[in-house]
Parts: C-alpha cells; structure tokens; sequence
C-alpha cells in the first residue's frame, strides 16, 4: 500500500499529479494477500498512523505513510 496526495496545478488546465508522501518499498514476502480491512489516522500535526488486516489476517502497522511492521501470526 503506498499514500499519495493528489495536486492540481494552476499553470495547466485541468492537470493533476498523484505524488507519493514515501518512497516505495516492496515487501520481502510478496504473496496475493489483499487488504480486507484499514484503518488511517492523520491528526492535526500530519502525522499518520494506520493499521490493516489482509485476508490471510496478518496484519500490518503504518507510521508516517510507510510500513514499519507486519505481524506473523494470525488476527482474529
């Protein structure tokens, strides 16, 4: 999952960019896992936090619009 902020220039009629707040990185495990569920929190001071549960139900922690950690067992 990437986080990006869409931007619409003024210069260019009716042109907008999508940009990403982070650089991507690709996980270790590439499996076909979806996400099923999430949850996102920007506050006040743009910090963001975020939570998501894939459908095997291993779940993966955000912190400032990228992945910090993924658990290995299974949520219920």
């Amino acid at each position: 999952m990437t986080c990006q902020r869409i931007y619409f220039w003024d210069d260019q009629e009716d042109k907008f960019e999508f940009l990403p707040y982070r650089e991507f990185y690709t996980r270790k495990n590439i499996s076909n896992d979806p996400i099923v569920k999430y949850l996102f929190i920007l506050n006040y001071d743009d910090i963001h936090y975020g939570i998501s549960m894939r459908k095997s139900g291993r779940v993966d922690l955000y912190y400032n619009f990228q992945l910090k950690d993924a658990t290995d067992g299974k949520i219920k």
